[in-house]
């Protein structure tokens, strides 16, 4: 995982439901939110988010 300075889990694309306690992965694409599915575990929720990362972006993906 990478740091990310702008939010609270320090992961980019991911965020924690507060009454499920599991993290919800999104990606933005044409301005719009997709949602990329809800995970128990961080590090899957962060890997949902870099596998649409590449789906959608292609070689414009961040490289880590």
């Amino acid at each position: 995982m990478h740091p990310q300075k702008n939010n609270k889990l320090g992961v980019k694309g991911v965020s924690c439901h507060k009454k499920s306690r599991k993290f919800r992965s999104y990606i933005k694409l044409n301005g719009k939110k997709i949602f990329l599915g809800s995970y128990n575990v961080l590090g899957d929720a962060d890997s949902a988010y870099r596998k649409a990362e590449e789906k959608y972006f292609g070689e414009f993906a961040r490289a880590v």
